[in-house]
């Protein structure tokens, strides 16, 4: 069964989100603390992580920091701070999605949805796998693995970027282009600035800041002779 921590300290609305994921069929856990969870993370092992920013004992972008040193699990950033700053924040320090609190529980269980299905399948591109400088990048297994054997851990959106990028054979990625993949198709209020975020953090992830060229004025790309595929 798949189980989803709710960090929510407002009983009402963590009591409405837990119903509407256990409606979907997933066992749902609240934490009224950001700390809890910190400290029980390892037992729970959850398969993803709804986190309200407005913590009482903590700051949520601080938990979402410690979290993602420590887990690749997929991190909903859900909160009443609708400040693009905020937001982009969030994104850039791996939250896989930012959703204001006015959501629907209809669309914040179908965005779950579609994440842990992307998760479970390996995202872009599943069945390919590429040779990348010292990384291979199995995109059944969703993995990035170095030939030391030492496996990076990208977020979701950050593995079926890489994977949109070296699925292009060399050619260019538009921001417009990214966004609308990662989005799959539904509403996404997310900038070119997430696209640039992802980008920096995969090639940092990845100990290389040239692995990615930027293309002034028009994206992204990975040039074919860094690639082979297997």
């Amino acid at each position: 069964m798949v189980k989803i921590a709710v960090v929510e300290d407002t009983p009402l609305v963590s009591d409405l989100i837990c119903r509407a994921l256990e409606g979907e069929g997933y066992i749902a856990v609240p934490f009224a603390l950001g700390n809890d969870l910190l400290r029980e993370f390892g037992t729970l092992s959850p398969d993803l992580v709804i986190l309200d920013l407005g913590l009482p004992d903590e700051s949520g972008i601080v938990i979402l920091r410690q979290l993602r040193a420590r887990s690749n699990v997929p991190i909903f950033v859900v909160t009443a701070e609708t400040d693009e700053a905020a937001k982009i924040g969030c994104l850039s320090l791996g939250a896989d999605d930012y959703l204001a609190k006015s959501v629907s529980f209809r669309e914040l269980t179908i965005r779950i949805r579609n994440t842990l299905e992307r998760r479970s399948n390996g995202g872009v591109s599943s069945k390919l796998t590429f040779k990348l400088g010292p990384w291979t990048i199995d995109g059944e297994a969703g993995m990035v693995c170095g030939q030391d054997g030492r496996r990076v851990d990208l977020t979701a959106m950050e593995f079926r970027l890489l994977m949109l990028l070296l699925a292009r054979n060399g050619r260019i990625l538009s921001r417009g282009a990214a966004l609308d993949a990662l989005a799959d198709g539904r509403d996404s209020d997310a900038s070119e600035r997430f696209v640039d975020a992802l980008i920096s953090r995969i090639r940092t992830k990845l100990d290389d800041r040239t692995i990615v060229e930027t293309v002034q004025g028009m994206g992204y790309r990975i040039g074919p002779e860094k690639v082979t595929r297997l």
